[in-house]
């Protein structure tokens, strides 16, 4: 199992975009299921592209949570 960090506020991976929130992959077998999301798409995108994760092989998308004073 492997559970790399694609998204938060602190990231200090070279050539990956940080962004406020928080997201990760856990690869699991030959599943791929995305932990949260962080608040910027474009950066998680990229920063999944870099993983050479293509966002269409992604299984499940987990949402922690929500916020609901604002998206």
């Amino acid at each position: 199992m492997k559970i790399p960090l694609v998204y938060d506020n602190r990231l200090n991976a070279p050539g990956f975009e940080k962004g406020w929130g928080f997201s990760c992959l856990v690869e699991a077998g030959s599943r791929r299921i995305l932990f949260d999301t962080g608040d910027d798409g474009q950066k998680l995108i990229g920063n999944l592209d870099k993983l050479s994760v293509p966002p269409n092989s992604i299984d499940t998308i987990i949402l922690s949570h929500d916020h609901w004073d604002h998206n």
